[in-house]
């Protein structure tokens, strides 16, 4: 599983119960565009040349949708992601979770339906 905890700025992937931190900063909602929270899954995993800012990494997309947004990107859905862009840190986000390279490495690599959990 992923677990992510927004307040303490961390993220980790759990195997057998044995937690390896994979980041310990990163980007996550405003106020206005908020991270959902809880239980989600992964649902997708794809590298999108037309999105420059991930700068060729895969973006892994979770299994839920923006709390506000209803659409983003035109498409006619925002669902939610974790995803390599330059800025990375604090709540400036569009409700995506963004990260470094090394950590949107181990994320794409993970199978889908690997649970993730996001914590206040």
């Amino acid at each position: 599983s992923v677990v992510v905890s927004i307040s303490g700025r961390t993220i980790d992937i759990v195997r057998a119960g044995v937690p390896e931190r994979i980041a310990s900063d990163f980007a996550w909602g405003t106020d206005r565009t908020p991270t959902p929270l809880g239980r989600t899954f992964i649902m997708t995993t794809r590298v999108v040349p037309e999105y420059a800012y991930t700068r060729g990494h895969p973006i892994v997309y979770l299994s839920v949708q923006s709390p506000t947004l209803d659409g983003f990107g035109g498409a006619d859905v925002a669902v939610t992601a974790f995803h390599y862009h330059d800025d990375r840190s604090g709540p400036i986000s569009n409700g995506c979770v963004r990260v470094d390279p090394d950590a949107i490495t181990k994320l794409s690599e993970l199978p889908l339906g690997t649970p993730v959990i996001v914590n206040p």
